[in-house]
């Protein structure tokens, strides 16, 4: 077995970033995360602000990438916190304010393209789900108003039983899967808003 270093708790989920670049989130709120295939850990030396079952991604491991991680408490009551990790540079976890609904878990996450996403299930009780979306998860200043819920999703998603802990996969740069462990059927989602650039009308493209 691999001693991953966790602060607190045991291995809930992990994420292969690169060739050789893995990372996991705990139980506990904790994140660690390797740059050789498994041979050495990294522990992130502070757990979530919110700790609690933990999916966690990357943009990559090596300084000055950031570690995007979401926690919670099954159970009426908790709502869940996302989170960002500069390596090399933070001394705490700094909250991404994602307006998550009250109740809602995190049952997964995903970078890519820049475009940061989060599966969210309704714990008490279990049967509505959403994704929440940013386009700016580097964001210096945090804001509710940098997140979006993908009207379109709650439609595929809306009635998603999510499976956990890890249920959210995305192939090529737009296309969400998620598993309904109800049915169990496979969903998906094409978000082409997020890699959909606004045209220009002054000064004309090209200038």
């Amino acid at each position: 077995p691999k001693q991953t270093q966790l602060i607190a708790g045991t291995v809930y989920t992990i994420e292969s970033i690169a060739e050789d670049q893995v990372i996991v989130g705990s139980t506990l709120g904790a994140v660690s995360y390797s740059t050789d295939g498994g041979s050495t850990w990294n522990k992130i030396p502070k757990a979530l602000n919110l700790a609690g079952n933990t999916v966690v991604t990357a943009s990559g491991l090596d300084d000055g990438e950031y570690i995007y991680a979401a926690g919670w408490s099954a159970g009426a009551g908790n709502t869940t916190r996302v989170e960002r990790w500069q390596i090399g540079t933070s001394g705490a976890w700094k909250n991404l304010a994602a307006p998550v609904t009250v109740n809602y878990g995190a049952f997964g996450i995903k970078l890519v393209s820049g475009v940061l996403y989060v599966a969210l299930m309704d714990s008490s009780p279990a049967a509505n789900s959403e994704v929440q979306r940013t386009l700016a998860p580097t964001a210096a200043v945090p804001a509710a108003g940098m997140w979006s819920t993908i009207a379109q999703a709650g439609d595929s998603f809306g009635n998603t039983v999510l499976a956990p802990p890890k249920n959210l996969n995305i192939s090529g740069s737009t296309v969400l899967w998620m598993i309904d462990a109800a049915t169990p059927n496979l969903v998906s989602y094409n978000d082409t808003l997020a890699t959909t650039a606004p045209t220009l009308v002054s000064p004309p493209e090209g200038f």
